[in-house]
């Protein structure tokens, strides 16, 4: 790496790539849209209940986890600083609210070239550029996150 590499840095290396600073413990409600596809979960005193269409059902403890998880190291390949107008829909979008009442929301847009423009709600003039797989990741299908009971598990050995 010559001298001049590390005197101008790329814009990504400048800024914290984390897009929130949160304890993933700390998080008692989440509410994901994908597509046309609204589902919600909510931290109860024995794990977590996914609501969706009007239907309940259990958590998987330790998936619900690692989802939680994901939101607190959600990050960015790279940023941009300019907005871009499409008539395309977002791809999804993610709300989720700590314990002492804070609240966090973002939007995935539309892929472009490989990569998902997320708006977070609070943050005027800075969009976060992810990856395909951080976007997938987080707006995760509620199904993968449902608790899969015996019939599920004998398919999968």
């Amino acid at each position: 790496t010559s001298d001049l590499d590390r005197m101008f840095l790329e814009v990504k290396d400048i800024f914290v790539r984390g897009i929130f600073d949160i304890d993933e413990d700390a998080i008692t409600h989440i509410e994901i849209t994908k597509g046309e596809d609204t589902y919600s979960m909510d931290r109860t005193e024995s794990g977590w209940t996914i609501h969706q269409e009007g239907e309940d059902f259990e958590g998987d403890p330790n998936r619900i986890e690692d989802y939680t998880f994901a939101l607190a190291i959600f990050e960015a390949e790279d940023f941009a600083f300019e907005d871009v107008a499409t008539a395309e829909a977002p791809t999804g979008s993610v709300s989720f609210t700590m314990d002492d009442g804070t609240k966090y929301a973002f939007t995935v847009g539309p892929e472009h070239d490989g990569q998902y423009r997320v708006t977070v709600r609070g943050k005027k003039g800075v969009f976060f550029l992810v990856n395909a797989a951080e976007a997938d990741r987080v707006l995760a299908d509620p199904h993968s996150l449902g608790n899969a009971g015996p019939e599920v598990l004998d398919e999968d050995v």
